[in-house]
């Protein structure tokens, strides 16, 4: 404590100024960071529904004619999407019809359950599930799986950043701060 009372005026007063900066800085980067992921995370989720509901769209033929070999092929397509990591198709009967893996690897994958409309997150991989329908009757169901390295990352990137401006912007201000005071004095 004793070391406080010995600053100067100028030194007390660039302090509060650097400390002040310090809070605005960290409380503005959590939040743009923050929005970020939920954004992010967002438009993660939308992309995937937009795909569930064109495979959907795309697999009505197959499954109302019960040819598993091109729902695969349709499931297939997803191979386009390098963060799809499973997907397959249910009939009505909640029965796997189809399935696609990225990791080829034999008996690999174990479809879950079919279930209901919905997303969630589970163990750093997104969960989708979207019914298919046909002249506005259940026919199926389609399942993805995608994991979330993309959104780490970008997290990981965009805190890369924030420290590099934080930086930056506390250099700026000591520099200014040591201006200011020095005209003041």
């Amino acid at each position: 404590m004793h070391w406080r009372r010995d600053l100067s005026i100028r030194q007390k007063l660039q302090g509060i100024v650097m400390v002040t900066c310090v809070a605005a800085l960290v409380v503005a980067t959590v939040v743009f960071t923050f929005y970020d992921r939920v954004t992010s995370l967002r438009a993660k989720t939308q992309d995937l529904v937009v795909s569930a509901e064109m495979i959907g769209t795309i697999s009505t033929a197959a499954l109302t004619f019960h040819d598993p070999g091109s729902a695969r092929e349709i499931l297939h397509a997803l191979q386009a999407k390098q963060h799809v990591i499973n997907a397959c198709i249910y009939d009505s009967d909640g029965k796997v019809f189809a399935k696609y893996s990225r990791d080829a690897a034999p008996g690999g994958f174990s479809p879950p359950p079919a279930q209901g409309n919905g997303t969630t997150i589970v163990a750093r991989h997104m969960i989708l599930f979207q019914n298919i329908v046909l002249d506005r009757d259940y026919i199926g169901t389609i399942y993805i799986e995608a994991d979330l390295r993309d959104l780490d990352e970008r997290l990981l990137r965009f805190v890369e950043i924030d420290f590099l401006v934080l930086l930056g912007s506390l250099v700026v201000a000591f520099v200014l701060s040591c201006c200011n005071l020095r005209v003041a004095t």
